[in-house]
Formats: C-alpha cells, sequence, structure tokens
C-alpha cells in the first residue's frame, strides 16, 4: 500500500477496507517477535529480552537528597527507553506505576553489547521527575534481569556520551570494565543505598572526564586508574529568564528544565529561577499553557487538565536553548516562548506502535494516539478521532473502532493543539 502525506490538519490518517475484517498499513520499523535467534550469543539486529525490577526505584538512600527522585509522590509513570548502537530511534515504553508493587518489566531489545536502559519518573502532566539508568548486554533469545539505582547510573551516563560522539566504540568497550571502574570511584553500596567514606558521590562522578579518557584510549579501561576521578564534579549556577516573543517577563506558572540526568533541582516553576547542574553540555527547556485569549498563563493541575486547556483553545508555549556548564560561576540564560508545534501523530495497540489495523465486524478494537511534539516530548489521547463513513465502522472518543459491515472508509486521527499540518498513511 503506497504511503501519502497530505497538508490541512496535523492528524494521522489511516485508509479502510472492510471486507470481513478491517486492515490498514503503516510504517513499524520495530519487530515484534524474535527471529531465527541462537540462545546465549548476540547477534545485531535480533532480539532478547530484557526484565527491569522496579520495586527498588523508590529506595531512598542516604546521602542522595535530591529535589526530585523516586521516593517523589507525584511520579505516577514510568518511561522506559534503550538506546544503543544501531538502536534508532530509541526504543521507549510508558507504563502507569504503583510504587507499592513488586513489578518486574520486560522489554524485547535489539540484541547487542552496552545497551542503556533508562528508567525515567513523570508526574501526571509527563513531565520528567527522575531517571535512573543502566548497562546491559542483551543476548538473543535470553531474558537479563537488571536492577536500577544511583550506583548504576554513571556507567550508563559515560556510555551514552560514547555513543553520541563515536558510536562505533560501543560494542568494543567492555561494560563490566567500566562498571568496576566507577564501583571503584564510589564503592556504591545497593543493600542500604550507601557510598564508601571518601568516594565519590555517584551523582557527582566526573561522566564527562571518564568518556573523555575511554575516547582518548580508543574504548579500553584501566579500572584501577581512579586518581584523576576521585574527586565530585562541580555544579555550575544559572539564572534562567523566561519571557514571551515581545520580550515581556513570564513571572510565574513556566515549568524549566535541564536534561541533568542526576535530578538535581532540575525542574523549577518560575519565570526566573537559579539552578544547580553539573558541568557539561545541556538542553534547558521552559514550558507554559495558556488560556485561548493567549494572555493569561494557565498552570494545569494534572494531565486531563492541561487536555482541557487545549481542548477549550489554550496553546502551549516551549522554548529550548543549548548550554554548556563549564565552571562553578553564575550563567544568565534568557529563553522566549514560542508555540510548541505538533512533530507526528502515531497510533498504537497497548504499547505497540500499530503497523497495520485489523478488527472482525462488530468485535471492537481499543486503540490509543500518541502526539508526538517538536521537544521529542508526548502525550496520549490528546486528539479527536474522526470517520469518513459511519456506516461502515465507528469509533469511540477514547479510541475504540467497531465495524459494521463490509465496505471502506477512512480513520482520521487529529491532534487538538497544532492545526496546520497533517499525518497520513495509506
Amino acid at each position: 500500500m503506497s504511503k501519502r502525506l497530505t497538508y490541512f490538519i496535523p492528524s494521522l490518517l489511516v485508509a479502510i477496507s472492510l471486507s470481513a475484517s478491517i486492515t490498514a498499513c503503516s510504517d513499524n520499523s520495530i519487530p515484534l517477535q524474535n527471529t531465527a535467534n541462537t540462545a546465549g550469543t548476540i547477534k545485531q539486529n535480533n532480539f532478547g529480552k530484557v526484565s527491569i525490577r522496579l520495586d527498588g526505584l523508590a529506595k531512598a538512600g542516604s546521602g542522595f537528597n535530591t529535589k526530585a527522585n523516586f521516593t517523589d509522590n507525584s511520579i505516577t509513570k514510568i518511561k522506559i527507553e534503550v538506546m544503543g548502537y544501531g538502536i534508532s530511534p530509541a526504543i521507549s515504553k510508558t507504563i502507569d506505576w504503583n510504587r507499592n508493587s513488586t513489578e518486574t518489566y520486560s522489554i524485547l531489545v535489539p540484541g547487542g553489547k552496552n545497551r542503556i536502559i533508562s528508567v525515567t519518573g513523570m508526574n501526571s502532566l509527563n513531565v520528567p521527575v527522575a531517571t535512573l539508568s543502566g548497562l546491559a548486554d542483551v543476548f538473543t533469545d535470553s531474558t537479563t534481569v537488571l536492577s536500577l539505582n544511583y550506583g548504576t547510573t554513571p556507567a550508563a551516563r559515560v556510555m551514552k556520551q560514547i555513543l553520541d560522539t563515536r558510536s562505533e566504540l560501543v560494542s568494543k568497550i567492555d561494560g563490566e570494565k567500566l562498571k568496576r571502574l566507577i564501583y571503584n570511584i564510589t564503592a556504591y553500596n545497593d543493600s542500604d543505598g550507601t557510598y564508601g567514606a571518601g568516594k565519590v558521590n555517584p551523582l557527582k562522578v566526573d561522566v564527562n572526564a571518564i568518556s573523555q579518557r575511554i575516547l582518548s584510549n580508543n574504548g579500553d579501561i584501566d579500572v584501577n586508574a581512579i586518581s584523576d576521578f576521585s574527586t565530585g564534579v562541580e555544579q555550575g549556577n544559572l539564572k534562567v529568564y523566561v519571557k514571551d516573543k515581545q520580550g515581556n517577563p513570564i513571572m510565574s506558572g513556566v515549568t524549566i528544565k535541564v536534561n541533568d540526568i542526576t535530578g538535581n533541582n532540575a525542574i523549577q516553576n518560575g519565570s526566573y529561577s537559579t539552578m544547580q547542574v553539573d558541568q557539561g553540555n545541556w538542553q534547558i527547556t521552559a514550558k507554559a499553557y495558556v488560556n485561548a485569549n493567549g494572555t493569561t498563563i494557565v498552570v494545569p493541575l494534572n494531565g486531563d487538565d492541561a487536555k482541557n486547556i487545549i481542548l477549550n483553545g489554550g496553546k502551549v508555549l516551549y522554548a529550548t536553548k543549548s548550554i554548556k556548564v563549564t565552571n562553578t560561576l553564575e550563567q544568565e540564560v534568557t529563553l522566549t516562548l514560542d508555540t510548541l508545534k505538533v512533530k507526528s501523530v502515531e497510533l498504537y495497540d497497548g504499547e505497540n506502535r500499530v503497523n497495520s489495523i485489523t478488527s472482525e465486524i462488530s468485535k471492537p478494537v481499543n486503540y490509543d494516539a500518541r502526539v508526538i511534539y517538536e521537544d521529542d516530548s508526548y502525550v496520549n489521547d490528546e486528539v479527536v478521532w474522526e470517520i469518513s463513513d459511519n456506516n461502515i465502522f465507528g469509533i469511540s472518543p477514547t479510541g475504540v473502532l467497531t465495524g459494521y459491515k463490509n465496505g471502506s472508509a477512512t480513520l482520521t486521527v487529529r491532534s487538538i493543539l497544532d492545526r496546520d499540518k497533517s499525518y497520513s498513511y495509506g
């Protein structure tokens, strides 16, 4: 079936033909099942499974009194991301989180060395609150069990920097040596959530210096060469100002975020904020909601409240800027807000992106829509569902599709935020 793209409204258009079933096609680059794999071996583009223990995320450890961590009661969802050499784009899954459960979540991952697994806790507005990461080798047709904590995070951060700089080195690096190097620097003890006396707090490990050392050694790691990393990295201070397009300061209701993986004061509310972040290269963003007239900042209480702001004609304002923190001196940053635009609209069946729609006549199928914004954030079901012929099949406001009789029609999933363009697959 050929692909077509039209421009009039931001939406996902799926052409549907009915005989005994409803079918349609779209692209999906991630296979849902393994193919001819050999257990216990790593093969590029073949799939294994990573089981991530979620029960330990909310364990409070001494010395980690960061503003935002997994003990934060505002966290309602968990976003799991998998990155690595040959994985593009990153594999991403979002699930509801019950902090009192002993759940282990499994995700299908392409086989390979040094896969970076990141778990981010998000609040009801889909704003990241805290992140923990870890490294895992993934074997085809096998399951790797992974626990994440403050001690596993620095090695994953180092590997991410190498992936972004010289991705071909990732499969050469001995991940176990990297983990041992980090342990020698921190002496982190997962059983009680502490790091060693005279050692470095894992949140303060000089990830940039370690990455540069490994790159200069062409991937080789000396696990005992820790003298240059024996002091924690100092944080820099940012003064952040937020303005509208006319240059007027916005005094409240703005969410400011720096993608500092430690979570240290990474989220603030207000137009003027003093923030502390690690030295390195970061992306700083600001986001705010305004009413239909564009004159008043509206602070949503939760995801449903944010959706209602948009449904009532409001908009989301957004700004982003790359920054480099090189020392502890105070640095001023000004962000100018503009309308946040929709990048794409995707259709999901559970956790799987849809590559075909199949529904027997009179047998309902529940689909979810995901709106991806230009800042790579997304929201679920911030859409309006439409069909071209109600006699052929019906669609509910929540995405339940029901076929009525043989025929053909078009299903449209329309973003309610950006109405300047459309996304179609047919």
